[in-house]
């Protein structure tokens, strides 16, 4: 199923190209499928008996790409990006450790395949580096509700499927069990 959004038709055909790339490179590895699934979020090569296999050894959280993974690629670019700028002495570390995050999200992004919790996780991580570069305070439900926003005008049919509101009904309860938490502490959210 191809996307109608043409940057997304772009990304799409470079994950087509990656993953052939891949699949090349991993020919003549035995766990060729499962690898590759769960580097680049490719469960569509999985055959059953893999599917099986993951089930059994409680390994099938690696193959689903998530939120999860979204947050600890920015947070480990922007930690690992900034360390090393900050080392050299760049005064732009700070920017540049975030720009280089928002980098790695839309890479990712475009090697995962846009599924709607990647898009969703991305789109909020866009939008809080932009705040934190920009120095704006910016509220949780305005960045969700960006990213609800975004994801629909990218992937309109994202609508009707369960990962979608699964993914932003999940997001809403533990954002709003945060911003709860923080307002005990007297601490605003961003």
């Amino acid at each position: 199923l191809e996307p109608r959004f043409v940057p997304a038709r772009e990304m799409f055909l470079w994950r087509q190209t990656v993953l052939q790339g891949a699949r090349q490179a991993a020919a003549s590895l035995q766990h060729r499928p499962p690898l590759l699934a769960m580097v680049l979020g490719a469960a569509s090569l999985l055959h059953d008996g893999d599917w099986q296999q993951l089930r059994q050894s409680g390994l099938m959280h690696l193959v689903v790409v998530s939120g999860l993974h979204v947050s600890a690629i920015v947070a480990l670019t922007v930690m690992v990006v900034g360390a090393v700028l900050r080392r050299t002495g760049n005064r732009r570390a700070r920017l540049l450790s975030y720009v280089a995050g928002a980098a790695m999200v839309v890479l990712f992004l475009g090697l995962t395949g846009l599924a709607v919790p990647v898009l969703r996780a991305s789109l909020m991580s866009l939008v809080v580096i932009a705040a934190l570069l920009l120095k704006l305070r910016t509220a949780w439900f305005d960045i969700y509700l960006l990213a609800l926003c975004g994801t629909l005008w990218v992937e309109p049919l994202a609508f009707v499927t369960p990962g979608f509101w699964l993914s932003f009904a999940a997001v809403l309860v533990l954002l709003l069990s945060a911003a709860n938490r923080g307002k005990r502490r007297g601490r605003p959210w961003i």
